[in-house]
């Protein structure tokens, strides 16, 4: 079952993806012009705390107290110096 997770959540997640990617961003000159690959990965448990919530994927609208699994919010990010 899976379950929407809260605005407050979403927000606190999307602002720690946020900040993973643009640390990233930002690189002196002398080190963009080396070659180096770099990679960075994050995960956030963004499971809602407080319910009840509403339950996404049906044809009526459905809310739940409970979760059966846990949600989690993933970022890659891959960067050769060319492309990110």
């Amino acid at each position: 079952m899976a379950v929407r997770h809260s605005a407050k959540m979403s927000s606190r997640a999307t602002g720690l993806l946020l900040g993973l990617l643009l640390s990233g961003l930002f690189v002196a000159p002398c080190e963009a012009a080396k070659k180096i690959f770099r990679a960075g990965a994050f995960a956030a448990d963004i499971t809602p705390t407080n319910f009840p919530v509403i339950v996404n994927g049906g044809f009526r609208e459905k809310t739940t107290d409970i979760v059966n699994d846990r949600l989690h919010a993933r970022c890659l990010v891959l960067d050769d110096g060319k492309e990110r």
